[in-house]
């Protein structure tokens, strides 16, 4: 069976006042943290994709830019929620 991880981290700033992922927290911000404990579920695995490989991760988000530092796919939210995730995944 394949897995894959979506990332969801819709960058809403209401209390907050800044992109809650994007917090540091010993040196590494909570997005690579989240990353790179999910990442030991799933490494190792490929998932084809129109017969080329995609990373494992898709992180969605409605600032792609922000989070190019992972160098993990990302993908603009268009509508809240799981929506994005879904249309982006190799199954679509």
């Amino acid at each position: 069976m394949e897995h894959g991880v979506i990332i969801l981290a819709g960058r809403k700033l209401n209390r907050m006042g800044t992109d809650k992922a994007l917090l540091a927290i010993q040196g590494k911000t909570v997005i690579q943290r989240i990353r790179d404990e999910m990442g030991k579920a799933v490494s190792g695995i490929e998932i084809a994709f129109d017969d080329r490989p995609v990373a494992p991760f898709i992180i969605v988000t409605n600032d792609p830019d922000s989070y190019q530092f992972l160098g993990e796919r990302t993908v603009r939210d268009r509508h809240p929620g799981t929506w994005s995730a879904c249309r982006n995944t190799c199954w679509a």
